[in-house]
């Protein structure tokens, strides 16, 4: 793909108003700040800083203006979730028209509950729908970070297939898109980032060629999936976010990643502690420190909503957490990219 003449081409091009230290070390501290606008590099991937994002409870434009108004700036990525017969919503085109960038992930799966064979979307079984997707986001003519099935290494997830079988399943879903003229997709690999996730995410890698992006999800859940918060149990983002990290820099070879591509975080949130607080907007207030750390992250999502039963991550409308997040999104490191004027 002609990547630089396709960004040249884009109806609103794309800058970034980020710093970057000159000697490509830590971030200067604001005052030190050179805010001189950072061109968007090929696939999306930010010259400077990290593209900050956000998963709303209601997927509506209105839930998302309202979030940046209680943080006070505007927000750089917005994550959907689709099933395999979806279709880019208005809603959706009105956030890339405003000059986000729109994460979509398809799930082979309907959303009535039925999980659907990775062995049959690799034999073209769902190539109509997955093509009205793909002829979608083609129509965005804007740079569209796409991902079949985030999370494959769900434990849930094993009835769909085996590791070869969502490789092929992936491979196939791209070739669709490609025939259908989205070469404006960018694709990202999407994985839990969980200790126990691991020795399935190994056997899921796509490859190179067919990846564009390695992201997984960063949580403190403190065994809220066991029906009740237990503080004890908490974990910071530094722990939960390297983990992941940590092991594709030690095993890239072994897995064959190429860790020298653009990662996302792309789901990331902490429970609340009801008279506690404090605790959670720390987690929040660690990440920029976190991210500077892992410098092949480029972009990171919050996760503002109810997540598995029992599960809740939604901070707006929790003042103390609000404000945690309103002043995390304010470091220099989340400058944000904005149309070009």
């Amino acid at each position: 793909m002609r990547w630089a003449a396709a960004f040249a081409a884009l109806p609103v091009a794309l800058t970034l108003l980020a710093g970057c230290s000159p000697d490509g070390g830590d971030d200067p501290s604001a005052a030190e700040i050179d805010r001189t606008p950072c061109a968007v590099q090929r696939l999306a991937d930010p010259a400077c800083g990290v593209l900050l994002g956000i998963t709303t409870q209601e997927h509506t434009v209105a839930s998302l203006k309202t979030f940046e108004s209680r943080t006070g700036r505007r927000l750089d990525l917005v994550y959907r979730f689709h099933d395999i017969d979806d279709e880019i919503t208005a809603d959706e085109r009105k956030i890339v028209a405003d000059g986000r960038l729109l994460h979509v992930s398809i799930d082979a799966r309907f959303f009535d509950g039925e999980r659907l064979a990775w062995s049959d979307v690799a034999m073209g079984h769902y190539d109509a729908a997955l093509a009205r997707q793909a002829a979608g986001i083609a129509a965005l003519r804007r740079p569209v970070f796409v991902t079949f099935e985030h999370e494959a290494d769900q434990p849930d997830k094993q009835v769909q297939g085996s590791g070869p079988e969502f490789v092929a399943a992936w491979r196939h879903v791209r070739e669709v898109f490609a025939a259908a003229g989205a070469s404006n997709a960018i694709w990202v690999w999407v994985m839990m980032g969980t200790a126990d996730g691991l020795p399935r995410a190994a056997q899921l890698w796509p490859g190179n060629d067919v990846v564009d992006w390695i992201s997984w999800d960063v949580y403190n859940a403190s065994g809220c999936r066991t029906g009740a918060v237990d503080p004890s149990r908490y974990v910071s983002f530094k722990d939960s976010a390297r983990l992941f990290y940590d092991w594709l820099m030690k095993h890239r070879l072994t897995l064959g990643i190429d860790t020298s591509k653009p990662m996302m975080i792309s789901e990331a949130g902490s429970v609340l502690y009801p008279g506690a607080m404090h605790r959670t907007a720390g987690w929040y207030a660690d990440i920029p420190a976190v991210i500077r750390s892992m410098p092949q992250v480029k972009a990171i999502s919050l996760w503002d909503r109810e997540g598995k039963p029992g599960c809740d991550y939604r901070f707006s409308g929790t003042p103390a957490i609000q404000g945690a997040v309103a002043e995390m999104a304010e470091d220099p490191l989340f400058a944000g990219f904005v149309p070009a004027p």
